[in-house]
């Protein structure tokens, strides 16, 4: 399933096939200097702190996820561009598909045991906000790998 930009349009708290994946609107404050966008607050959060906050830059045909976490919980805003998402939950074999742009003003909560890719299928350089609860560590990682896109 691949939803367009317009039906995307999902309330917050909702996801139409994966238990506590979440898409959130995200309400920009506007005026003549321009926008601002707060990601994600603390009254938004679920047990356990941010450890760690990184944008991902993408280019065009490129792929990045394809994993899971089995203890992290991460959140996703598109900054720039527009990302083909995929989503599975570990437990169906169905991979459920969205796009969202910048523009969009979403950002989407993905819980453990979700497996999770983003693709940019178009020239403009696709960046992703990630806001994660556990600190990469590759001693003790907790990623793992699944294809999915």
């Amino acid at each position: 399933m691949l939803l367009s930009r317009r039906r995307s349009r999902i309330g917050r708290g909702e996801y139409w096939m994966i238990p506590q994946v979440e898409l959130t609107d995200i309400m920009p404050f506007e005026d003549a200097r321009g926008s601002l966008k707060k990601i994600l607050m603390q009254s938004r959060l679920e047990a356990g702190n941010i450890e760690e906050v990184y944008l991902i830059y993408t280019g065009k045909g490129a792929v990045r996820g394809n994993h899971y976490h089995k203890i992290t919980l991460e959140y996703f805003a598109v900054v720039s561009g527009r990302a083909t998402i995929a989503l599975q939950n570990l437990a169906t074999e169905t991979v459920h598909k969205l796009e969202l742009l910048a523009a969009d003003n979403k950002i989407i909560k993905v819980p453990p045991g979700v497996a999770h890719a983003f693709k940019n299928e178009v020239e403009e350089p696709l960046i992703i906000l990630a806001v994660s609860t556990r600190e990469y560590d590759k001693l003790d990682s907790d990623t793992f790998p699944f294809i999915i896109l």
